[in-house]
Formats: structure tokens, C-alpha cells, sequence
């Protein structure tokens, strides 16, 4: 996987990159994220996790089809060549 490709996969799961590096959508530092254990968006597993991790919340926040839009859009960036 390129760089570049990484780099859509994550922006496309409204992760963000700052001068302290990636950021979950939560603001969970990216070394933290892995030090819990939970896949990286590059991780094809992803898209079902935060489809789960991610779900409660978005139906509370009236943000359900965002969420929606976000997992089937890294869904499709992982079946890309």
C-alpha cells in the first residue's frame, strides 16, 4: 500500500494529521490508537469496526448516514488498485 493510498484511506475516515501526527476522528493520538489495540484505517478491517466503534454515537449525535457515507467511502478506497 502507497504512502499516498494510506494517506486517502485516513483522510477519508476523518482521521486528521497535525504537527503531532494522525488523529482518530475522537482525537485519539494514532500511537495510543495502537497501543489499544484498534486497527489503523489502512487495516481492511477498519471500515466494519468503525462502522461498530462509532455507531451508538453517530445515531445519539443525529450523524448516523455520515457515518454511513465515511465507512462505504473507505470501503471502496480499500478495494481500489
Amino acid at each position: 500500500m502507497t504512502p499516498a493510498l494510506i494517506t486517502a484511506i485516513r483522510v477519508g475516515a476523518d482521521w486528521r494529521c497535525s504537527d503531532q501526527g494522525w488523529h482518530a476522528p475522537d482525537g485519539t493520538p494514532e500511537q495510543q490508537w495502537i497501543q489499544e489495540g484498534l486497527p489503523l484505517p489502512e487495516n481492511p478491517s477498519y471500515p466494519d469496526f468503525a462502522d461498530a466503534y462509532w455507531h451508538h454515537e453517530a445515531i445519539d449525535a443525529d450523524q448516523l448516514p455520515q457515518l454511513e457515507e465515511t465507512v462505504s467511502l473507505v470501503r471502496s478506497l480499500h478495494s481500489s488498485p
